[in-house]
């Protein structure tokens, strides 16, 4: 493995996989395509709802697919569902989108940490992960930072647009995906190639039976958790009517 390019995809994937032109606007872009901001909270609550069902599956995913093949799948379900956002033309189709968009961050998390983890492993160089890390992490606020500043673009893009420049920024992070090299440090992973459909309900269900284990026996992580629901859920839910509230302004 050539570790220097594969720090180069990682931090690629990082940028791309957060940049997001919709993200600091998209309740003002389907209030302004005429929903109520009852619908848009439904189609919200489909996301959040996904989210929270899916990211105990998507964790066993990556690891019976392997790290780089679920970020391909994570980046080609945001090209997908930025595509059925932008032509949707009913909520059911944009809850539908809502779902996808939740099921790609799904397959995306903790994914690119832990295969930066294992390439620095397999280079004997795993003491660096920290500072590796900590240097995606820049590049992931930098593209958030630009994601915010997408509101500047109102005069040149159309709500369709806006969902398209997702989907190419999406279809990016899936190819810089595919870039990265599996790297393979455990028997298990060497192993994956072996396992078969049958024996999945039953490593899901040690999955689940692990994490609520951990869920249940950690009482710092609770406590992060419900820190981080707390402080979030009042700015987002001001930034929700703030978008709608400028729409009608306008």
């Amino acid at each position: 493995m050539n570790l220097q390019k594969q720090l180069r995809c990682v931090y690629l994937h990082a940028f791309t996989s957060t940049l997001r032109f919709t993200d600091a606007v998209w309740v003002a872009l389907l209030a302004a395509r005429g929903f109520s901001l009852a619908q848009i909270g439904l189609a919200e609550g489909v996301f959040h709802g996904v989210s929270l069902l899916c990211e105990v599956p998507s964790g066993m995913a990556a690891d019976l697919l392997g790290r780089r093949r679920t970020l391909i799948f994570g980046g080609a379900l945001g090209v997908v569902s930025a595509a059925a956002m932008a032509f949707a033309p009913s909520l059911a189709f944009i809850c539908a989108g809502m779902g996808l968009k939740a099921l790609g961050y799904n397959l995306l998390s903790g994914t690119t940490e832990a295969l930066t983890y294992d390439s620095l492993k397999t280079a004997g160089r795993e003491r660096d992960y920290i500072k590796v890390d900590a240097k995606a992490s820049i590049f992931m606020k930098l593209a958030s930072a630009l994601g915010a500043l997408a509101s500047l673009l109102a005069g040149v893009l159309t709500s369709a647009g806006y969902y398209l420049a997702d989907a190419a920024v999406s279809a990016v992070s899936a190819l810089a995906a595919a870039n990265l090299t599996e790297p393979v440090v455990t028997d298990e992973q060497a192993a994956r190639e072996k396992h078969i459909l049958q024996e999945l309900p039953a490593r899901l269900r040690v999955h689940i039976l692990d994490s609520l284990d951990c869920l249940c026996s950690s009482t710092p992580a609770r406590r992060i958790i419900m820190a981080d629901a707390v402080i979030s859920l009042p700015s987002y839910l001001t930034s929700m009517f703030v978008q709608q509230r400028l729409t009608q302004q306008g």
